[in-house]
């Protein structure tokens, strides 16, 4: 049972993340040319861009896991607050020109770590917002939105550092107090209060997802063995005659193939007029 349904939550929530993606991808390229500039160095700038990923990576699994157990909407606003504070950071930084490669590996590792273990939560607070038969509409549009941000982002956040270092830094702090600020506007207790909560200790939930992803890889994993059946399932499908028969038609679908309408012949599987057979090339 979900407690907060309705379109304007779901429009409210729709607005928070779009600011959040947009300023997220406005500052993603201007990590490694700000590490650039800083060093002139083109090993340390990947190695702040790798860091930042790395992070990011090692904390998403801790993250889900936190986020099934606390309540959502301030995990959101947890999210959104720390944003602001390190942009705001890291443009005083720029101002101050008192930034180096280690203050900025460290702010690196620091927006990894929260992008990884609280930007999850954006997308599993969504089945609290709508209802059940509105949800693949809303995955589809949040899917259509990320693609076009992730397309236009990073050249806009280009456009944006060459006006100036701390432009695009800047204007994603400024989409986080946005964002902020929508969240705000959700409603309470949203997500977690009204399902039951993971009785399981955090720590043996963490070693247990680390557990299935192990198992997960090699030829007996469940993902590669559903990938297996489902291959097998085609291919049977695909090579099983058209069935014969007088019927009205017969539909035989070919593999890539093109799709002709074969002229009965004239006293052999003879049709009504206006009747015939498809048949795959």
């Amino acid at each position: 049972m979900t407690i907060t349904k309705g379109r304007s939550a779901f429009s409210l929530w729709f607005a928070g993340e779009t600011v959040s993606q947009l300023g997220t991808s406005l500052a993603m390229l201007g990590w490694t040319l700000l590490a650039y500039s800083v060093t002139h160095d083109v090993r340390a700038a990947a190695l702040v861009g790798a860091l930042r990923t790395a992070t990011q990576i090692v904390t998403v699994l801790p993250g889900g896991l936190i986020s099934d157990r606390l309540d959502r909407r301030s995990l959101l606003l947890l999210d959104a607050g720390v944003e602001v504070l390190l942009y705001g950071v890291l443009a005083a930084f720029i101002v101050t020109d008192v930034l180096s490669l280690g203050l900025l590996a460290a702010l690196a590792v620091i927006q990894g770590a929260c992008s990884g273990a609280l930007g999850s939560v954006r997308h599993t607070v969504l089945p609290d917002l709508v209802e059940e038969d509105e949800l693949g509409e809303a995955v589809a549009r949040m899917q259509t939105r990320d693609a076009v941000i992730a397309t236009l982002g990073p050249p806009l956040g280009g456009v944006l550092y060459g006006i100036g270092p701390v432009v695009p830094f800047v204007s994603n702090m400024v989409l986080s107090a946005m964002e902020w600020a929508f969240t705000t506007r959700l409603p309470r207790r949203l997500g977690t209060l009204d399902r039951e909560r993971p009785t399981e200790p955090l720590r043996a939930a963490l070693f247990a997802g680390f557990g299935w992803l192990r198992r997960s890889r090699g030829p007996d994993a469940p993902a590669t063995r559903a990938h297996r059946e489902l291959r097998g399932h085609l291919t049977r499908h695909r090579a099983q005659p058209a069935p014969a028969g007088n019927g009205s038609g017969r539909l035989a679908c070919g593999c890539g193939g093109r799709r002709r309408w074969n002229r009965p012949r004239a006293g052999r599987d003879a049709r009504p007029p206006g009747h015939g057979t498809l048949a795959g090339s």
